[in-house]
């Protein structure tokens, strides 16, 4: 044993010998190790894909819950969803749709990305992390989206709510702006732009058109009769022109007057030939007239 003992540190002696002349003929090694990677870090208002086909925007970030939020026609439920970050790297993770969200109805179309645990979910450099309700706004209060594809704010008028849904007049986004973030300047986060629903008159082709988003909260469905009874109160109000034929007030009155200038033509005419009948005489041949005035 004790041989053993004594190959076994010879050996050890020798190894970590070999590091100090190994120096003495090569240059130094590095004295820090390379960094690892940094994690992926998704932020408000970046690109995504979902199921490797469509193009949208994140609306809102909880980092609490590592998840974002975008809208629910981004995607199939299970779908996987990468990003490729401004800062570096690719983000993935597995979108889920609203469970409530129903096409072609516009309510409640939101869905929620739960990323990979490599992803670090970032800040909301657009909203700030302040989520208020659109009951929470007046009619006029200014309303702003943000768009992968539009790439700058819009901003517009509150208009009013629908279930879930709010909806606001002003410009509108784009294809890939869908899932961006709606929010109220020096208020919040208001809602996941989900679009705009357009009404037109067809007989006057009148239109209206409002932008639209639904708050990422389970709500009551938002029918496409209501939206469009909602959005086409707000068309011109136009008269319409009926042509109208003037007719007497009463089938009685109009019976009456036509007896009654019956008779006062009878009696005009009876008149104006008895006044003129002296000067016809006058005209006549005297056999004539001598027939005329002795008939019995």
């Amino acid at each position: 044993m004790l041989r053993r003992l004594c190959l076994t540190t010879a050996a050890a002696l020798t190894l970590t010998a070999a590091p100090a002349i190994a120096a003495e003929t090569q240059p130094a090694a590095p004295t820090t190790a390379p960094q690892a990677p940094t994690a992926p870090t998704v932020t408000q208002g970046d690109t995504i894909k979902v199921g490797g086909a469509n193009t949208c925007t994140i609306g809102f970030n909880d980092p609490g819950q590592h998840v974002s939020y975008t809208a629910a026609h981004c995607g199939a439920s299970g779908a996987r969803v990468e990003s490729d970050t401004p800062g570096g790297g690719r983000a993935t993770g597995v979108f889920f749709p609203s469970k409530d969200y129903r096409k072609p109805l516009s309510g409640n179309d939101w869905g929620v990305i739960i990323w990979d645990e490599a992803v670090t979910v970032g800040p909301n450099k657009y909203t700030g992390n302040t989520v208020i309700d659109g009951a929470d706004l007046a009619a006029g209060d200014q309303l702003c989206m943000y768009g992968v594809t539009s790439k700058h704010p819009l901003c517009g008028t509150y208009v009013s709510n629908l279930g879930n849904n709010v909806y606001w007049d002003g410009p509108g986004g784009r294809p890939g702006d869908s899932g961006g973030p709606v929010w109220a300047p020096g208020k919040g986060f208001v809602a996941i732009y989900t679009g705009s629903s357009e009404v037109t008159n067809t007989v006057t082709g009148d239109r209206a058109k409002l932008n639209r988003g639904s708050k990422p909260a389970e709500g009551r469905e938002v029918t496409e009769n209501e939206e469009r009874d909602f959005i086409g109160s707000r068309l011109p109000k136009r008269v319409t022109v009926v042509p109208v034929t003037m007719t007497p007030a009463s089938d009685a009155s109009h019976a009456q007057s036509s007896e009654g200038g019956k008779v006062a033509f009878w009696i005009a005419l009876a008149v104006g030939l008895a006044l003129a009948a002296p000067a016809i005489l006058r005209q006549l041949p005297p056999e004539l007239v001598e027939a005329l005035t002795s008939a019995p």
